[in-house]
């Protein structure tokens, strides 16, 4: 009779092993998914503090309806226009 209540316990003792490596690593695989969805967090956060900014920057140019220079800003920006009188320098040494 001693033997079975050792293979039991023995038993026992093997699935608590089992569940605790099992939990452990869950905990693991969780701190490393959380960490990368903070990184992704703080991007996020500064692309909105960015476009917040450029939201601000229209509406004050829609407010004072100074289309003129919304329509300088986007021809320079996005479409790389400069104005005939003007020289433009290109940094090319990087950061």
């Amino acid at each position: 009779m001693y033997k079975p209540k050792r293979k039991r316990h023995f038993l026992f003792s093997i699935a608590v092993f089992v569940i605790v490596t099992i939990a452990c690593a869950q905990i693991v695989y969780d701190q490393q998914k959380l960490s990368g969805l903070e990184d992704s967090l703080e991007s996020l956060k500064d692309a909105c503090a960015q476009q917040t900014i450029e939201n601000e920057e229209l509406q004050r140019l829609l407010s004072e309806n100074d289309l003129d220079e919304y329509y300088e800003k986007i021809a320079r920006e996005q479409l790389g226009y400069v104005r005939s009188d003007e020289q433009v320098f290109v940094d090319i040494g990087g950061k």
